[in-house]
């Protein structure tokens, strides 16, 4: 017998009510036990299974594996682990098993005790987990701009393909490369490294021309933190200059185009969507109708500051829900158009703003002199003529980002102008910022 009174009193004492599948077979993979949560399993309640085949309970998918498994365990006397999938009737789990001989006086192998516990929950969520790395990693290997990240050892712990191929390595090659050595040309970290430059409050961040890695980059170092705050790493963005050319004068021609299409207008008619992207336009009189705007955003056409605005205005509107009349100057190049406009929410059913409708109608037209600026009755002379800008944006209810966006800059670059603009100007809210603008006469 290979259970006796004993023995069973021994298994039932922490087996009987754990969540594990617990049972032992013989030598001729017959039951010899099973606990209450493998009676449930199989279904078979509190009927008597003693003595019977494993085979007769479980997917005939499953018998192989066991059985294998099983011989196992007897011809070596030594435990074995091992995830099984199992086909039920009702659904697909999956079983990770431990399986240990158990000896009948002395060293003769009489039977094995078994432990699974179902893991389904826990390798659906593993092969999630595993599916979204890999989507990331395939996501910043597809990413035109060249990208690592660096370790506390100023050594490389991962590059995309861009990165890789800008290092002349590959994606694996690269991994244990000393950053500075290859980013930089430098015996040592730079100053503006944030591994050296730890100690700095908020998130440390960088823009540097970059002429080592084979011709004019600008790259973007920020650093990487812990739960606790502490600089652990950085990461590194680089992107060639030509790019930002071929960017400018995509804008370029893009605020001919606009040009163009607002000379020869009286007025126009046309609806963005709530985040200021044209859905329609129309001008009157027009030669054709302008395809190239619907799809695109106002800083595809406008100079930033003008681009801003009109994203602004419609972020107003679809928040406020209400109708804004006012008169708007459009800046192309040296020549300034004014048109008078009504900017008109646009609802759904239930009364959700879906898209902004504006009739603009042109009024008076004239030259801007090159280099002269509105007057702002006081504006600190401490602060740049990028931080007046920056100043203006930003009060004018635009988000970091969106000023970014519209002047070209990192959102990092943007949010280092608005924090030395507050300590010279000793403001602590955004609130103020606005206050202080307005009263400057920047927003007017």
């Amino acid at each position: 017998m290979l259970l006796d009174s004993e023995m069973l009193e021994t298994l039932n004492s922490f087996a009987a009510s754990s969540e594990d599948l617990i049972f032992v077979v013989n030598e001729a993979f017959r039951i010899e036990y099973l606990n209450s949560s493998a009676l449930r399993f199989i279904g078979d309640g509190t009927k008597e299974v003693k003595g019977r085949s494993y085979a007769d309970f479980l997917p005939s998918s499953s018998h192989e594996v066991l059985a294998r498994n099983f011989r196992r365990v007897f011809e070596s006397g030594e435990p074995a682990s091992f995830e099984n999938d199992m086909v039920l009737s009702d659904r697909k789990i999956t079983l990770d098993l431990h399986l240990s001989p158990v000896r009948n006086g002395g060293r003769f192998i009489a039977g094995v005790l078994g432990v699974a516990r179902d893991i389904t929950e826990r390798k659906y969520l593993e092969n999630l987990i595993s599916h979204s790395r890999r989507e990331w990693l395939r996501a910043l290997d597809e990413m035109p701009h060249s990208l690592a990240v660096v370790g506390p050892g100023h050594r490389i712990e991962r590059v995309n393909r861009a990165m890789a191929l800008m290092l002349n390595s590959t994606v694996r090659d690269a991994i244990g490369m000393t950053c500075y050595e290859q980013f930089h040309g430098t015996s040592g970290p730079p100053d503006f490294c944030p591994l050296v430059n730890r100690t700095g409050s908020g998130n440390y961040a960088a823009e540097v021309l970059e002429p080592h890695l084979g011709g004019s980059c600008l790259s973007s170092i920020s650093s990487l933190k812990d739960d606790e705050g502490k600089t652990v790493g950085c990461l590194f963005v680089a992107r060639e200059i030509s790019e930002l050319e071929r960017s400018l004068r995509s804008r370029k021609c893009g605020e001919e185009y606009m040009r163009m299409i607002l000379s020869s207008a009286e007025y126009a008619v046309y609806i963005q969507d709530t985040d200021g992207k044209y859905v329609y336009f129309n001008a009157i009189p027009g030669d054709q109708a302008p395809w190239r705007l619907i799809g695109n955003s106002p800083l595809e056409f406008f100079e930033p500051a003008t681009a801003l605005k009109i994203i602004g205005r419609v972020k107003k509107v679809a928040a406020c829900g209400k109708e804004l009349t006012q008169e708007i100057d459009y800046v192309m190049g040296e020549e300034v158009l004014r048109f008078s406009e009504r900017i008109s929410p646009i609802v759904d059913a239930i009364g959700r703003v879906k898209a902004v409708a504006t009739v603009s109608v042109k009024g008076a037209k004239f030259r801007r002199i090159k280099g002269r600026t509105p007057p702002a009755k006081f504006v600190s002379k401490d602060l740049s003529a990028r931080e007046r800008e920056v100043l203006t944006l930003i009060a004018g209810g635009l988000t970091s980002t969106q000023v970014a966006e519209g002047l070209s800059l990192s959102r990092k670059t943007v949010e280092t102008h608005r924090a030395r603009i507050m300590k010279k100007l000793g403001l602590h809210k955004t609130s103020a910022l606005v206050s202080y603008a307005a009263k400057a006469g920047l927003l007017e």
